[in-house]
């Protein structure tokens, strides 16, 4: 069945309308990416370190809830580069479904996971992200703040703007500069 169906679309490659072309292209696409899903998802519970870093970024082509549910499984993998990596993918896909998995990950142990989850979660404009954003503006990790500052930026909700404001005075040069770029961000 499949075959017939790759079979049917490599002669639609040749059809003289473009937009027939391009339909066949997109559609030979997902058929190859989803045929790809189950050894990528098999790397990831098998593989060593490199191989699931592999998959990981393999996952990040395909369009599937199949590839959604691996990726949240990978944010609690044993090494700390598997995980990150994972949450920039779901960060980036912003699909709701990974939100629970990207906040339980602000409690990793590893700094800079923290750091990638904090500048995933920009991507999502749910308030009860903008909450979370704005409690990590307490720590005292230049990083961690500069990473919510930028993400409630991303965000761009007027709530944050007397946080912000507020932010504006830091002594250090890094804070401000990320709170003079999400002020610009603010939507009225």
């Amino acid at each position: 069945m499949l075959e017939a169906r790759k079979s049917v679309l490599l002669k639609l490659l040749k059809d003289p309308d473009s937009r027939v072309r391009e339909a066949a292209a997109q559609s030979i696409d997902k058929i190859e990416a989803k045929s790809e899903l189950e050894p990528l998802i098999e790397a990831l519970k098998k593989g060593d370190k490199l191989a699931r870093l592999r998959a990981v970024y393999g996952l990040d082509i395909i369009d599937s809830d199949a590839n959604i549910d691996a990726l949240i499984q990978a944010t609690s993998d044993k090494e700390p580069d598997v995980r990150a990596a994972a949450v920039k993918i779901l960060g980036k896909k912003s699909n709701p479904k990974a939100l629970t998995a990207l906040v339980a990950r602000l409690k990793d142990e590893d700094r800079a996971v923290k750091i990638v989850v904090i500048e995933a979660l920009g991507n999502f404009s749910d308030t009860k992200i903008v909450d979370l954003l704005i409690k990590i503006l307490d720590v005292k990790d230049i990083e961690l703040l500069v990473a919510s500052i930028n993400s409630l930026g991303k965000i761009g909700v007027q709530k944050v703007e007397n946080v912000l404001l507020a932010l504006s005075a830091h002594s250090h040069p890094g804070i401000r500069a990320a709170v003079a770029v999400a002020l610009g961000n603010i939507k009225d």
